[in-house]
């Protein structure tokens, strides 16, 4: 063989060598592309569902916007106990008592189940026990913590409530 072939032939082993390795090379780069391309798919796919997440949670809200205001309507603040007492003094007036708030305790705290109210009822019996069930059924949540009962002549009663607002914001 003669040195002019034997060139050719290194020449043309060099070159596939040369175009293997750069094929090989982009394969890699190919791949790496792919798998970045699978990350960012990923983070699509998670961002739309946030999206979607989003959008029903707005429609939701906007569902329950006209309940809210109900439901903030049940809690009673400093500023909305007077709402609170002319609610008793319906009650009162619906089940035809005569009602007196002897005190009032706005110091209210978490473990005390909130603000408490002493309240003296003057009437019938029936007309007593009509108030505490009309009081069960009041927009804000209440507790008994006392009810005594006691004849103060024929045919009316006294009635002393402890009362505790458990639907109080702190």
């Amino acid at each position: 063989m003669n040195k002019g072939a034997l060139k050719t032939i290194i020449i043309l082993f060099l070159l596939n060598a040369l175009a293997i390795f750069g094929w090989w090379l982009f394969y890699r780069r190919l791949d790496d592309a792919g798998g970045r391309i699978g990350v960012l798919r990923e983070e699509i796919f998670a961002a739309d569902a946030k999206q979607k997440n989003i959008k029903l949670l707005e429609e939701t809200l906007q569902s329950i916007g006209d309940d809210r205001s109900k439901i903030e309507d049940v809690f009673v603040d400093e500023k909305s106990v007077v709402g609170f007492i002319e609610n008793l003094e319906k009650v009162a007036a619906d089940a035809g008592a005569s009602l007196e708030i002897s005190s009032v305790s706005l110091q209210a705290k978490v473990e005390d189940g909130g603000p408490s109210f002493n309240l003296n009822l003057e009437g019938s019996f029936g007309r007593l026990l009509k108030f505490l069930t009309l009081l069960e059924n009041i927009n804000y949540q209440v507790k008994i913590g006392t009810a005594r009962f006691s004849v103060l002549n024929s045919g009316i009663w006294d009635l002393q409530v402890k009362l505790n607002l458990l639907s109080y914001k702190f």
